[in-house]
């Protein structure tokens, strides 16, 4: 695949999907990248708050989905999650449904502990992430 190839992010979706199935690895990192690398340039322009740069805003509930389901590395999903946790919004019925209850446990508690430490700080985005990674990386280590 060619660097300057280009699709919208449900074919890349759709791409790590074959990719994953059929472990074309050179195709599902290129297809992270493309899809998680985007979220991660939008998230830090805007610290999370999804506004600014003119285009549609990143699907978060799509995101964690396809990390969760397609073994996206933590790290390139991050912002997502970090980005439901800073969100003021509640999570919605939809995203409890769709996510696993683990998940949606993680999201609550990253949540409630953002809410504690971020009060008054600049960097929001900074303590969201690192509750976030806290959080995923203690989990894993049980």
């Amino acid at each position: 695949m060619h660097d300057g190839f280009s699709l919208p992010q449900s074919s890349w979706i759709a791409l790590l999907s074959i990719a994953h199935r059929y472990e074309f690895l050179n195709v599902r990192v290129r297809a992270i990248r493309e899809i998680y690398d985007r979220v991660r340039q939008r998230f830090e322009e805007n610290s999370g708050s999804g506004s600014g740069s003119g285009s549609e805003p990143p699907n978060y509930l799509t995101l964690m989905l396809t990390a969760e389901k397609y073994d996206v590395p933590f790290e390139q999903a991050l912002p997502c999650f970090a980005g439901r946790v800073m969100r003021e919004e509640p999570l919605t019925e939809v995203e409890i449904v769709r996510l696993s209850t683990l998940t949606v446990h993680r999201l609550a508690r990253a949540r409630e502990d953002y809410l504690r430490k971020s009060k008054g700080r600049l960097d929001s985005r900074n303590v969201a992430e690192g509750i976030v990674r806290d959080i995923w990386s203690a989990a894993q280590n049980k």
